[in-house]
């Protein structure tokens, strides 16, 4: 594993971003703790006749902790993408609390912080992830909703830790570099010097550089706006994040292989197929 150069809790924090929030946002961010605390564990043992998934309650609510979700994990990236069963899941319980944990719950939201060595020499990769426990509809006409809902943004420095080179932003259209601007329609501004402004878009949760219309070319345009924010580096949200190999005390559920929760209305897959961990992003790499 390579060795980060600098402090990573403090490099981490000064180029952390400040997050705005749409107007319209109505589901907001959490940690990883609030959420497991509101869900249940569900195993896909086999297949019914015709293929429908037939579901195994693992662990109810409330039974669902940090440390039991990390032993639920996949026996192979590879061969696990070609099987029908076999899958874990978390979703969100259809009881009194189902849209209170839907909201999310932004005082108490983290912005976990991966360090990674970047694919371009003698830089650095600084992850912020962002878990949100429901994805909105991203469409006004067609209902596409999901639960468990993992976004990031990636700041690239230097091995000094000192200077910020890019800022990349996920969106579901294809993610992209931004540099520090000097034209507001092509790059990314800063809150003093470090701290890059992000814009999570109303529902979908992509982040953005601006506010306002986000045009997607094979999906509904995004729209995003000042409303709430949060300033991730600020302890309130900002958690360092250890490796998925060997993970810090509290942070077990690295290692869990399942999916953080269904897939909703409107997407035509296998509905207990939701979003993977950020551990199990393809760029990740232990360090």
């Amino acid at each position: 594993m390579p060795q980060i150069p600098f402090d990573a809790e403090k490099v981490g924090r000064r180029f952390a971003p400040r997050v705005y929030f749409h107007p319209e946002e109505n589901y907001l961010p959490s940690n990883v703790p609030w959420f497991l605390r509101r869900v249940r564990l569900y195993h896909i043992t086999a297949l019914h006749a015709r293929g429908v998934p037939r579901p195994q309650l693992i662990l109810g609510k409330g039974r669902v902790t940090v440390n039991n979700l990390s032993t639920r994990s996949r026996k192979g990236d590879k061969s696990w993408e070609k099987r029908k069963y076999g899958a874990f899941y978390l979703t969100i319980p259809p009881d009194n609390d189902v849209w209170q944990t839907r909201y999310g719950h932004l005082p108490s939201a983290s912005c976990y912080c991966h360090v990674q060595p970047s694919t371009t020499a003698g830089r650095w990769w600084l992850a912020y992830f962002f878990f949100y426990p429901f994805n909105g509809s991203i469409s006004k006409s067609v209902e596409i909703t999901h639960e468990g809902d993992w976004e990031h943004v990636r700041v690239e420095v230097d091995k000094a830790g000192s200077k910020m080179y890019r800022l990349y932003c996920a969106a579901h259209a294809g993610g992209k570099w931004f540099r520090r601007a000097t034209d507001r329609r092509t790059g990314f501004r800063c809150l003093g010097k470090t701290h890059p402004i992000v814009y999570s878009a109303r529902d979908s949760h992509a982040s953005y550089v601006t506010g306002g219309k986000q045009h997607r070319r094979y999906l509904p345009d995004d729209w995003t706006g000042k409303g709430l924010k949060m300033d991730c580096w600020k302890d309130a949200h900002f958690e360092l994040l250890g490796n998925k190999a060997a993970p810090p005390s509290g942070q077990d559920w690295l290692r869990y292989g399942g999916f953080w929760g269904r897939l909703g209305a409107g997407i035509p897959l296998i509905p207990d197929r939701g979003p993977m961990g950020p551990a199990y992003k393809k760029w990740w790499r232990d360090c």
